[in-house]
């Protein structure tokens, strides 16, 4: 299997990684884009991680079947939850789970379009955008925290992950 380029946005910088199959680094970090900096690699696949508190994961139901029908019902399924109106947010589904429910990201479009803009401006694109909540990983009996300045993440074995801010 091929080796991974993770970019990471959020911060003053694009910052990059890249790692293999199991998840080790293989070469970086480095800054994405900077005059004088090392440029990553090239790989068989990249992906972005962005800020987990700018992304709304959830689950919810949706009878209809098909990933098609799946994306075109989302919206209805879960405007009363939603602040925004929904023609502003970007939907992506996953795979439904076991007890039927399909998981959910939501992100403003325009804050997606400014992560692409940003990556397109720094020479690179990548295949997939996934919150940074995602990249902390389950580990079995175990709890994980992640505390960064602006944002803590928490994934309690077996639960999805939760995000708060510092205060």
């Amino acid at each position: 299997m091929s080796d991974t380029l993770v970019i990471r946005l959020g911060g003053p910088h694009p910052e990059w990684v890249v790692v293999d199959a199991a998840g080790a680094r293989v070469a970086g970090p480095g800054i994405l884009g900077e005059p004088g900096a090392a440029a990553p690699p090239p790989t068989g696949r990249s992906l972005a991680l962005v800020p987990a508190r700018q992304v709304l994961r959830t689950r919810v139901d949706v009878p209809v079947k098909g990933p098609a029908k799946v994306l075109q019902a989302l919206p209805f399924a879960l405007e009363d939850q939603l602040a925004d109106e929904v023609d502003v947010l970007q939907f992506a589904a996953g795979a439904r789970a076991d007890d039927g429910r399909v998981p959910v990201a939501v992100a403003r479009r325009e804050l997606l379009d400014a992560w692409l803009a940003t990556l397109a401006a720094a020479g690179t694109g990548v295949g997939a955008v996934y919150s940074d909540a995602d990249g902390l990983v389950e580990v079995p009996a175990t709890a994980t925290l992640l505390v960064e300045p602006d944002q803590l993440v928490f994934r309690a074995p077996g639960q999805d992950p939760v995000v708060a801010s510092p205060e």
